[in-house]
């Protein structure tokens, strides 16, 4: 207090930094916290989801599925 500076309860400084950390992204390798808008999901569901993300539209998905034999014409 003497140079003028703020002092922050310790207790209010706990839920600061707690509801900071909610907001950091995941560490590289890490797992992000389960968003809830997703957490029904199975494993499986998940995987597929992310496969999904990497293609830029559904033309690409479809054109991987064909290049993979995932699926065959006709």
């Amino acid at each position: 207090m003497a140079s003028g500076d703020a002092v922050i309860a310790p207790s209010l400084t706990r839920r600061l930094l707690d509801a900071y950390v909610q907001h950091l992204p995941a560490a590289p390798g890490e797992p992000a916290p389960p968003d809830p808008r997703i957490a029904g999901l199975t494993g499986r569901e998940r995987e597929i989801l992310t496969v999904i993300g990497h293609a830029r539209d559904r033309v690409q998905a479809v054109i991987l599925a064909y290049d993979t034999h995932l699926v065959a014409p006709g």
